[in-house]
């Protein structure tokens, strides 16, 4: 990953203009305010009101045409996400804001070929690469399935494969314990062939090597109920498959888009984001063109409002998220100290819209007691006004722990010691029996049953939720940039 570099689009006369600059403005702040700004519960109340649920389902649509212009997906460095991109860009400058595009390096990683056959009926079943994996044979590569023993740690020690069969075999391992890097390593270690890992939880399990040189053999991932199956079949005599893993590997350029209003204090930047690239296999709609719609409806709502914030607000649609949250660490390890030193909070936007939905928001305080990671002091406030605004009409709410959701940009803000707070209505993980009694929806079925597949369409979409999420999101930001709500 390199270091990024910086573009501003400026409209003039109809033509772009490029600088390189560290702020942007928006035309908030120009507009004749209030004599009396309003505060607390009044702007909160008022900026939710100025959401547009109808712009924001043509956000939405935007993005899906992008995606089936550019071949089906959003994905970095495709047309469908400059399309994307130039979407953004477009309604942001007609609200009167300036864009900074930064510009960064990464590895792109595709699945070419991912899954295992058994020889003896031709049955086969789709699974995925791990990110940096090296390739089987393109005829594929058979060997014996041996599960690893499950324990706390499975496969993080090498007495793990103490008087296993495992020389030349499929190592199968579950999730848990350790890095990725660190299992296969190991498995490599003790003579396995390649290795398959499977979650620790229900849902689809994407995972990666650390870089692309720790790949030593081809290794897979796939859901708890495909590794659970592959055991209980080992476990009934020599079980025989060839597997198939091949991926792309290759070096992209893509950028992140960021706004900010002209008003409020520079000293303290509040910032709200979410990632606009989806996976090459669909055109990421929920995920999460979810949470880029609703970032953009949240930005043209303070450019129609003329109460002016008490703090600036800082707009970010990260690109190559789904590569593990690249561009915002991109962004952060770009800007200066100083500049990261202000921002005081970072509110992320993730999946919006999920068909099986629970209403949540994400809980940096362990306010559910389960242990989970605490976020930066300021947390608590960001995290308070989010959950005022998903139950302030009655609907019930529930704190999410931090270490379910990893996988979404606040992680980045999190390692830096910046505030973080965000709204998520569920992915690919099921939904339990106590919150379909909370919020409706079919228990043991996934919160999204369509993730990182083609189907992750306009059609995916919960409206109710949607909507319900985008006007939480702005009643927070009301309530954090309310005049005198900063101390």
């Amino acid at each position: 990953m390199s270091s990024g570099t910086f573009k501003r689009y400026v409209h003039r006369a109809g033509t772009l203009a490029t600088a390189v600059l560290m702020t942007v403005t928006s035309v908030i702040g120009t507009s004749a305010a209030r004599e009396q700004p309003l505060r607390g519960d009044a702007q909160a109340e008022h900026l939710a009101g100025m959401v547009n649920f109808r712009r924001a389902q043509n956000h939405l649509a935007a993005l899906e045409a992008a995606a089936d212009r550019g071949g089906g997906s959003r994905a970095p460095g495709t047309r469908g996400f400059e399309l994307s991109q130039a979407y953004v860009r477009k309604q942001l400058r007609n609200a009167g804001y300036e864009v900074q595009e930064q510009s960064f390096s990464f590895l792109f990683t595709q699945d070419l070929d991912a899954r295992y056959q058994y020889p003896g009926t031709g049955e086969e079943v789709k699974i995925k690469t791990i990110n940096f994996t090296p390739s089987t044979p393109t005829e594929g590569l058979e060997g014996t399935v041996v599960p690893v023993p499950v324990n706390g740690a499975p496969g993080c020690a090498p007495s793990d494969y103490s008087n296993l069969p495992i020389k030349g075999a499929i190592a199968l391992v579950r999730r848990g314990g350790c890095r990725f890097t660190d299992k296969q390593k190991i498995a490599a270690g003790a003579g396995a062939s390649a290795v398959l890992f499977y979650n620790d939880q229900p849902g689809l399990l994407y995972a990666s090597l650390a870089t692309p040189e720790d790949g030593l053999i081809p290794s897979g991932a796939m859901t708890a109920a495909q590794g659970e199956e592959l055991a209980r079949r080992a476990g009934e005599g020599t079980l025989q498959i060839r597997l198939f893993l091949r991926q792309l590997v290759e070096n992209r350029t893509t950028s992140n888009l960021i706004a900010e209003t002209r008003a409020g204090d520079p000293s303290h930047v509040l910032m709200v984001g979410a990632h606009l690239d989806s996976v090459p296999e669909g055109p990421g709609i929920n995920d999460n063109g979810s949470g880029a719609a609703g970032t953009l409806e949240l930005a043209l709502a303070m450019a129609r409002s003329h109460n002016p914030p008490s703090e600036k607000v800082r707009f970010a649609w990260w690109s190559a998220e789904e590569w593990g949250q690249i561009g915002s660490e991109s962004y952060l390890k770009t800007i200066p100290a100083e500049q990261k030193a202000k921002i005081s909070g970072y509110i992320d936007l993730s999946k919006l819209g999920s068909p099986n939905y629970i209403r949540g928001y994400l809980d940096p305080t362990d306010e559910d007691h389960s242990g989970g990671p605490v976020g930066a002091p300021g947390s608590a406030e960001l995290q308070t006004a989010l959950k005022r605004g998903l139950t302030r009409s009655g609907k019930p709410a529930i704190p999410l722990d931090l270490n379910g959701s990893r996988q979404a940009d606040w992680v980045s803000f999190f390692d830096q010691s910046i505030p973080v707070a965000g709204l998520f209505s569920g992915s690919e993980g099921d939904k339990t029996a106590h919150e379909a009694d909370l919020f409706g929806g079919e228990p043991g079925k996934p919160y999204d049953p369509c993730q990182h597949t083609p189907c992750d369409r306009t059609t995916n979409i919960n409206q109710q939720i949607f909507g319900q999420n985008i006007r939480a999101a702005a009643y927070a930001l009301g309530l954090l940039t309310s005049s005198g709500a900063h101390k």
